[in-house]
């Protein structure tokens, strides 16, 4: 009676442990705790040069370095530094998968504000999207804001504007080209992809007039 007892608590004591050694190493309960979770059906995202002001309204809460150390290496490739990642806001896209809106590395400090898709069932970040940056350099710049929304099938999708302005004097002085593009993107974040549904700007300006006006003025 005693041994059955006792191997009853032992098996018990095996099975409380690997779900706790489980519940720890998670990839999202370590990083849900940097994010606040919200719900929404738009979203005007926009960088700002004061990245680190607090009224800064995507500000987040800067991820450690033990937690970035988990993340999988498509949520850095191709970013200026390894450092600087800033947690803003969790929401859930579907049963699968939960968006993470999160501040990354710019050129010179934390300016972009990157979507990305987290898999619930396989525990791993799957995709990201980049949703808005600011940058300026000899001649150079360039904003992006994006307007994230769910549409009427509750389709994650975002309409991303670029501003681009090069200003060719800096480089010659008697050259006083300057170079202007404005473009709209209309991307949609699936279940296993994030498709391009169009760069057509006049008719993304028209269709998102609106939604324009609020988040660019025009």
């Amino acid at each position: 009676m005693t041994k059955t007892i006792l191997s009853i608590f032992i098996a018990f004591t095996f099975l409380a442990c690997r779900q706790h050694n489980a519940i720890e190493t998670s990839k999202f309960d370590r990083l849900s705790a940097f994010y606040k979770d919200t719900i929404f059906t738009e979203m005007f995202l926009f960088p700002d040069t004061s990245s680190n002001d607090s009224l800064y309204v995507f500000r987040g809460n800067q991820i450690d370095s033990v937690t970035f150390n988990i993340l999988e290496e498509s949520v850095t490739q191709g970013l200026p530094w390894t450092e600087g990642f800033y947690g803003i806001y969790s929401f859930k896209i579907n049963n699968k998968y939960i968006g993470l809106l999160t501040r990354t590395p710019g050129e010179y400090s934390s300016s972009k504000i990157s979507l990305w898709i987290y898999n619930t069932i396989n525990d791993s970040i799957v995709n990201n999207l980049q949703l808005a940056n600011i940058y300026g350099d000899a001649g150079d710049f360039e904003t992006i804001n994006s307007y994230l929304y769910f549409d009427n099938q509750k389709t994650l999708k975002a309409l991303t504007y670029r501003h681009y302005i090069y200003d060719h004097s800096v480089e010659e002085e008697s050259d006083t080209i300057i170079e202007e593009n404005r473009n709209y993107y209309l991307t949609k974040i699936g279940d296993n992809s994030i498709d391009t549904l169009s760069t057509d700007s006049s008719k993304l300006h028209r269709q998102f007039q609106n939604q324009l006006i609020r988040m660019i003025g025009y």
